[in-house]
């Protein structure tokens, strides 16, 4: 997971929200009226494929879901993302010089969206697919 001080006061922890994944939900959905609409026809074997697909893709989001971490502490954000937390990266808060929240409609939607952090070195940082970025972002700014 992520590495973290042992004495670093805990602000913040999540995961990516199931909202986030949303184009994946419309698509499968989509996917799984052809599939039952093709068995519904007869078309059994394309409709297994469809099926199969359906599967695949809830599979994919669930994946993400649980291979994503965010933490917030009183120091550092940290991030960390794919099997196993093989991709972990921290930004101690004294790196960060602002931080804003984006949002598309379908995100606005769900309430989630992503928060990016605008580091002092001319860099930005992402935490993708936050539930309700608007106080995730709220707690890292009374944090700088």
């Amino acid at each position: 997971m992520i590495s973290q001080k042992r004495d670093e006061p805990l602000v913040w922890e999540g995961k990516t929200a199931w909202s986030s994944y949303i184009y994946i939900w419309i698509f499968s959905t989509v996917i799984a009226i052809r599939g039952l609409v093709s068995l519904w026809l007869g078309y059994w074997q394309s409709a297994l494929f469809q099926g199969l697909v359906v599967v695949f893709m809830i599979a994919l989001a669930a994946f993400f879901h649980e291979t994503t971490y965010f933490k917030i502490t009183r120091e550092a954000v940290y991030r960390s993302r794919g099997f196993l937390g093989k991709q972990a990266q921290s930004f101690s808060l004294s790196s960060i010089s602002s931080v804003t929240r984006q949002q598309g409609p379908l995100e606005r939607f769900f309430d989630c969206g992503n928060v990016v952090m605008n580091l002092r070195d001319g860099k930005s940082a992402r935490l993708s697919g936050i539930k309700n970025p608007d106080v995730v972002c709220r707690k890292i700014k009374a944090l700088l």
